[in-house]
């Protein structure tokens, strides 16, 4: 269930940010970008297991999407520690030929994948590791950031009605 959640929580920021068109900031649903920033530390620390034992779970694709999540809110490796971990550990496990890997939990073997497995990982690790302009299409980006912060607010998607215990 924890895949499914995350997936669901890096898709909203998304949503938010216009598939990270627009700057977003971690102010506007906290609960969310903690969440966020929880699962990081979560596959950081699966990445570090998976030196000793390769049989681990990593979600590369779920790596890339943290980053290019936290990268949307105008972080980089030179303000945010996270970020410059995370950046070193795509590199390290970057492949050869420039792509990245596809590792699902229980199997690896390529001949499992299909092309959307295939080209998905390194998809959005090479977005995570690039850098953002967000004066492009500056009036555009206004309308939807008006448009998102209305969404918000009428929603209540920026307070959660419990505590979380992550």
């Amino acid at each position: 269930h924890f895949q499914d959640s995350f997936y669901l929580a890096t898709h909203i920021v998304y949503a938010l940010s216009a598939y990270s068109g627009i700057k977003t900031r971690e102010k506007d649903v906290p609960w969310l970008y903690c969440y966020i920033r929880r699962s990081f530390v979560y596959w950081m620390k699966q990445g570090k297991r998976k030196l000793k034992d390769d049989t681990v779970y990593v979600d590369v694709d779920g790596v890339g999407e943290l980053m290019d999540i936290l990268r949307g809110v105008g972080l980089s490796e030179a303000t945010d520690k996270m970020m410059c971990h995370g950046t070193v550990w795509l590199l390290e496990n970057q492949l050869n030929d420039g792509s990245f890997p596809v590792w699902f939990a229980g199997y690896e073997d390529d001949d499992k994948h299909d092309f959307y497995d295939r080209i998905h990982s390194t998809w959005v690790c090479t977005q995570a590791l690039r850098d953002r302009d967000f004066k492009v299409n500056e009036d555009c980006v206004r309308l939807w950031q008006v448009y998102i912060a209305k969404i918000i607010k009428s929603s209540g998607l920026g307070k959660l009605a419990y505590k979380p215990d992550w």
